[in-house]
Formats: structure tokens, C-alpha cells, sequence
């Protein structure tokens, strides 16, 4: 039990570590600053901010429509 214990305990602890590689709340903001500038037409404005965070989390899919359509 020990031994699977102490195999099991770090993967959890290494994958929430990596779950969210840049700020949460950080990203949010950026997310939602972005999503109302493309909302307004802004697409050009919105687009090194959207660049910037693609560089941290590819695999988001809101983010990924929001760069396809700028």
C-alpha cells in the first residue's frame, strides 16, 4: 500500500502543479479583455493578446476560435 502510495501521491501533485501554467486569474482577465475586443470588431487589437496566451496554453478551444477568427 505504501509503495503505491508513494508512487500515486506525486503524479497528482506533478499534474496539478502543470494544470495551469500561467496565473489563473491572470489568464482570465487577458481571456476576457481579448473576447470583448473581438465582441467589438477590435480584431487587431485583440490579437497579441490572444498570440500571448496561445503561447502558454494551446490546447485552450475558446482561445484557438478566438485567434481564428482575428
Amino acid at each position: 500500500m505504501k509503495y503505491i502510495l508513494s508512487l500515486v501521491l506525486p503524479l497528482l501533485v506533478a499534474g496539478y502543479a502543470f494544470a495551469q501554467p500561467y496565473g489563473d486569474s491572470k489568464f482570465k482577465q487577458k481571456f476576457n479583455k481579448a473576447d470583448a475586443l473581438v465582441f467589438n470588431g477590435s480584431h487587431m487589437e485583440a490579437l497579441p493578446l490572444l498570440e500571448e496566451m496561445y503561447k502558454f496554453d494551446t490546447a485552450n478551444a475558446n482561445l484557438n476560435y478566438l485567434l481564428g477568427v482575428s
